[in-house]
């Protein structure tokens, strides 16, 4: 899916936190949005999936407009989004958090669930859930984990979960927000792979990151956001070239204004 956000404008009240914002996650390609602290990538992505409401433009999927749709119904598309603060059921465990992911399974109709004909769907249908499950903890390291109750695991391994969750859903638009913030080099590897997997069975992938070395390995295309406007997008290397992206990392700015 083509992801395409256009001059998408937030303000909290006399704030400008998004002044315009314009840019293209393209399929089968991971696109990086980096940015200072404050720049406004989390309330973009906020903007994107439905969780607050913006003020002007457009977000489109597949040149769709999005306009007014809620979480859940982005989700119900394929549009899927991890949080800073990974989102998990702590007191389930690993393989219960990902086996409740996907929306609408052929069990949780009570007129199914109890129906004689579809029995076998329903079978089936946990059947292919739990395979899937197993094969993603295989790819994110977890396997080890399956049984644990999810409270047991490190900051990185929550990440982990947190990515994994969201992969249960078959995602074609995937949003990180910082899924390598505080994790090990070890673990980073491994979301690294499940990233480029994504890219190789098509997938849209949308990350905000502050690890440059982690944008420079996995990303196609890099835009960056400071004081709430796009001021440089491009490759990796072409955008660690850039000027005015040197100039806002080093806090030389030419606007000086509170971001939300």
């Amino acid at each position: 899916m083509l992801l395409s956000i256009d001059r998408i404008v937030k303000r909290f009240g006399a704030v400008t936190v998004l002044g315009g914002v314009s840019l293209v996650a393209a399929p089968a390609a991971v696109t990086g949005l980096i940015g200072p602290n404050g720049s406004g990538k989390t309330t973009l992505f906020d903007v994107i999936t439905g969780f607050v409401a913006k003020d002007a433009g457009r977000v489109l999927l597949d040149g769709v407009p999005l306009d007014g749709a809620r979480p859940h119904e982005l989700a119900h598309r394929g549009l899927i989004r991890t949080f800073q603060v990974p989102r998990v059921a702590r007191r389930m465990t690993l393989l219960e958090n990902l086996m409740v992911a996907p929306a609408r399974g052929e069990g949780e109709s009570i007129l199914r669930l109890f129906s004689p004909f579809h029995a076998q769907r329903i079978r089936q249908d946990e059947h292919d859930r739990l395979e899937r499950a197993w094969r993603l903890l295989a790819a994110l390291g977890l396997e080890r984990h399956a049984n644990d109750l999810a409270e047991v695991l490190s900051g990185g391994e929550m990440k982990l979960l947190s990515i994994g969750i969201a992969l249960m859903t078959d995602p074609n638009t995937l949003l990180l927000d910082e899924p390598t913030a505080g994790v090990n080099p070890v673990l980073i590897e491994r979301i690294l792979k499940v990233l480029a997997a994504g890219r190789d069975e098509g997938r849209t992938t949308l990350i905000i990151e502050h690890n440059i070395a982690v944008i420079s390995e996995i990303c196609d295309t890099v835009y960056v956001l400071d004081v709430g406007e796009i001021i440089a997008s491009g490759s990796p290397s072409e955008v660690r070239r850039d000027e005015r992206v040197i100039a806002a990392y080093l806090g030389r700015r030419h606007r000086e204004r509170k971001l939300v």
